[in-house]
């Protein structure tokens, strides 16, 4: 068995470098099981005293010259730590993840170190040793709401498409619940679709994995497959909807795991791929627009829209073809006002048009999807809840955000230049 500064020494590198005495006696008892006898703490405590030099005891007769501790916030504080620590690496906390976790999730939750070490720890160590590289991106990993979660996760989420776990799409790690195996991919949040789309959501989930693929045909070329079935982390419909949400990635095994620098080469790749989707549409597949014919406006607000095949040269596109009715009623009950910005054209430009119908449409659910979900020529009901009216800049840049819900894409609008626009 280890000695007792050796358990110290592991103890503090597991907690991060330093902690508090109390969380020290309960990461030793974990690392040597229980085994324990009638003064451990005792042990600790002078083996802390005994090579370090912030204690008189480390500094006298008694003290065995490795000045390995110190007193973090000084004497009678009790927070220890390892002096001369770097800090653990990425592969580091792959392996602690690995070969930690399935025993883990068998004990209480709350206190439990590895817990903290995954919610808090784990992104300091992606932005240490990846500081470049994620300046802007946000490190997000399992949070263990309540309860233990099945696998443990870790995320990199660019704030143009989430901030959430739950939606957009982005590079993630997932960890094999045998500590045996990691798949790195770039994958979608199924959350809030699963509560928007219910039984739906697992279709798109699908269709927007193949959207992204196609949108960065490149990941090949930087060792990337696409995620299969094969590679599910574990069985159960839950795992297999994460598996589900990938478009491309790797699989790593912990026997052959690779060095640091090769993982960050890794992320650094699929973090440009990533980038290259954003700039691409992401999930979205964005469809020309229809001209829209000028028609009487009428009271109603709902209509239909359809599977249609427009010929062009000697080639057959599928579309949507909206009904150009319900696009113009809509503008006029919105009076010409975008949604996001509160841009009215009529207060900037003054009298430039009789129609005044210089704003457009936004599909809330993107025309993609729907060319996938109906039968040529079969017609959807559609109202006022299908569509967001949005001027060009604002339907221009929900794209370029990923088509996001509007609620969530108005957050990203600076609060003063929609307060002046709506005064």
């Amino acid at each position: 068995m280890a000695t007792y500064k050796d358990d110290i020494i592991q103890a503090l590198k597991n907690l991060g470098g330093s902690a508090h005495l109390k969380d020290i006696h309960k990461e030793v008892a974990r690392l040597r099981k229980g085994n324990l006898n009638a003064s451990w703490t005792y042990s600790i405590q002078e083996n802390l005293q005994r090579h370090s030099s912030d204690s008189i005891y480390g500094r006298g007769r008694y003290g065995s010259g490795e000045n390995i501790f110190y007193m973090v916030k000084g004497k009678g504080k009790g927070i220890w730590g390892l002096r001369n620590y770097k800090g653990a690496n990425i592969r580091d906390a792959f392996l602690r993840i690995c070969n930690e976790y399935r025993t883990a999730i068998k004990q209480p939750l709350k206190n439990h170190p590895l817990a903290d070490y995954t919610r808090k720890e784990i992104p300091k160590i992606f932005n240490r040793r990846a500081k470049e590289i994620l300046s802007k991106y946000k490190v997000s990993s399992v949070k263990h709401v309540g309860v233990w979660s099945k696998i443990a996760w870790i995320n990199i989420m660019d704030p143009r498409i989430t901030n959430s776990a739950r939606r957009g799409f982005y590079p993630v790690y997932l960890f094999h619940e045998n500590g045996k195996k990691i798949l790195f991919e770039l994958g979608q949040g199924r959350r809030d679709l699963q509560k928007r789309y219910k039984k739906e959501a697992k279709s798109i989930l699908d269709s927007r994995s193949i959207i992204l693929r196609n949108k960065v045909k490149e990941f090949r070329r930087y060792g990337f497959k696409p995620v299969t079935m094969n590679m599910a982390i574990g069985r159960d419909s839950t795992r297999q909807d994460w598996v589900r949400s990938g478009a491309f990635g790797k699989m790593y095994s912990i026997n052959n795991l690779p060095n640091e620098e090769d993982l960050i080469r890794d992320l650094k790749n699929m973090l440009f791929l990533y980038d290259l989707a954003i700039k691409r549409g992401g999930v979205s597949e964005t469809i020309k627009e229809l001209d829209i014919e000028d028609e009487e406006i009428e009271k109603s607000l709902k209509g239909t829209e359809k599977k249609a095949v427009r010929f062009h040269r000697e080639k057959e596109k599928t579309y949507i073809k909206t009904d150009p009715a319900l696009i113009k009623r809509l503008k006029k009950k919105f009076n010409y006002t975008c949604q996001a910005c509160n841009l009215k054209f009529e207060s900037i430009y003054g009298n430039y048009s009789d129609k005044k119908d210089y704003i457009e449409a936004h599909h809330l659910i993107p025309k993609s999807e729907i060319l996938r979900k109906i039968e040529l020529g079969e017609e959807l009901k559609r109202d006022e809840n299908d569509f967001a009216i949005l001027c060009a800049n604002c339907h221009r840049m929900i794209h370029k955000y990923a088509c996001p819900p509007l609620n969530e894409f108005k957050e990203k609008i600076i609060k003063k230049y929609k307060d002046f626009l709506k005064n």
